[in-house]
């Protein structure tokens, strides 16, 4: 339990130190920040990065979170994920 919560924090704090601006696809600028910081990085890891960022109005800093109906992939070992892009817009 004490691995969890520490690995959600490091999560959270990688998220939070992200630069937000508009994002064509959010879900993939996770990715790529999360990928490369985190031992034995797995998409459940993406998914709370994503939960994290999009609950967060002092994370979103003024843009506002778009579920678009296209669609992108990412592959992790030997499986493919298929998701919905997030668009981050400015709030005016």
């Amino acid at each position: 339990m004490a691995r969890r919560l520490a690995r959600a924090e490091q999560i959270y704090n990688l998220v939070k130190q992200m630069q937000m601006t508009e994002y064509q696809d959010l879900t993939l600028a996770l990715h790529r920040r999360l990928k490369p910081h985190l031992a034995d990085y797995h998409f459940v890891d993406l998914l709370e990065g994503l939960s994290f960022a999009q609950r967060s109005d002092e994370m979103l800093g003024g843009y506002a979170v778009r579920v678009t109906n296209f669609r992108n992939r990412l592959a992790q070992d030997d499986t493919v994920y298929l998701y919905r892009k997030i668009r981050t817009e400015r709030v005016e």
